[in-house]
């Protein structure tokens, strides 16, 4: 099973993430829509895992004492893939978010899980393979506060050749 760390949110907060991907069609842009259900910020990302690794990830879990249950949206941004790009949420400065980050990961490393190397940059993935040639700073972003549902353990699964995201377990927020 392919298992990993987000903040998730509820039916409506992610019809409202869906109109950003509108907006992006709108101005252009095609790609690979993330799918409203799927739509989650990564906190960590673990990979394959066994059922007993899968019950160490729900202790790490349950004994966060961090939490995050506002996030502000406040621009779009992209990463680069090889002949495209993923297009994503990004965030103001939000110290609870990066608390939590920061307490998971240090859990994670103290349980021998791997953890990312790289500078953690906080992000709703929106489309992936992104074609287009406005610039993403020519597309207005409102900042605005979104509510967090819940720090969650998800898996990875395919269904019906779909990618789902299911959550094995969470700490509502």
């Amino acid at each position: 099973m392919r298992l990993f760390f987000s903040l998730t949110f509820d039916n409506a907060t992610k019809r409202d993430l869906a109109t950003y991907q509108e907006l992006l069609c709108a101005h252009g842009y095609n790609g690979r829509n993330t799918r409203q259900d799927n739509l989650h910020l990564t906190l960590a990302f673990i990979g394959e895992c066994t059922d007993e690794h899968q019950q160490k990830l729900i202790d790490i879990l349950h004994q966060l004492h961090s939490g995050c249950d506002t996030l502000r949206i406040d621009r779009l941004g992209s990463f680069r893939q090889k002949r495209s790009h993923l297009i994503w949420l990004g965030f103001g400065n939000n110290r609870a978010l990066m608390r939590v980050q920061r307490e998971l990961n240090s859990a994670l490393k103290s349980q021998n899980f791997p953890s990312e190397s790289k500078n953690y940059t906080p992000h709703i993935t929106l489309l992936r393979h992104a074609i287009g040639h406005a610039s993403l700073k020519e597309i207005h972003i409102k900042p605005r506060n979104i509510h967090v549902h819940s720090i969650a353990l998800m898996e990875s699964v395919y269904r019906e050749n779909k990618l789902v995201y299911h959550v094995v377990d969470e700490i509502v927020q």
